[in-house]
């Protein structure tokens, strides 16, 4: 049974996420409900939006242990379980309703 590998697209919207790695790393990214897989995270390189270490911020090749060069902007790294601390999801901010909204009596 070939396994069907969930899709993430970058360049969709995700919900605002922060996850936590062993060694106190924190990834300030954008995650999808086809994120989840096999016990980690897929996350598309570009769905990063800060790295935050220990030392101050870093990058995401650095905190993955990989050369600057390794890793490209179209990429998508598997986080495994073992790697992650927490993930702490949070929802949009409330937008306002516009001026006007609900029409005239």
């Amino acid at each position: 049974m070939d396994e069907i590998v969930p899709l993430v697209d970058p360049d969709l919207p995700g919900v605002p996420a922060i996850v936590v790695l062993e060694g106190g790393h924190r990834l300030h990214a954008r995650l999808q409900a086809g994120a989840w897989h096999n016990g980690g995270i897929l996350l598309p390189v570009k769905a990063v939006d800060k790295v935050e270490g220990a030392q101050g911020a870093n990058s995401l090749a650095e905190v993955l242990g990989l050369e600057s060069g390794q890793l490209h902007g179209e990429a998508t790294v598997w986080l495994p379980a073992f790697r992650i601390r927490c993930v702490v999801v949070s929802g949009e901010g409330r937008r306002p309703r516009p001026i006007g909204f609900g029409g005239l009596e």
